[in-house]
């Protein structure tokens, strides 16, 4: 049964007009990010006891992060 939502792969130039993208193919998943939306996220692997990602984004004004 489906929600009502189905993937649609679009050009860069559209996508990039979306809030909310999709950072995998629908086909495979080789990419995970966490979002974590704590001041001080960006040690959150490390307080976890997580391998380091290889990119962290942080919003320098309440110190949020997306982890890849």
């Amino acid at each position: 049964m489906g929600n009502g939502y189905s993937t649609v792969i679009r050009s860069k130039e559209s996508a990039l007009s979306y809030l909310q993208i999709q950072v995998n193919s629908p086909f495979s998943w080789k990419i995970f990010v966490f979002d974590v939306d704590h001041q001080g996220a960006k040690f959150s692997w490390e307080d976890a006891g997580l391998p380091v990602p290889n990119f962290i984004v942080e919003n320098p004004t309440n110190g949020h992060c997306h982890l890849y």
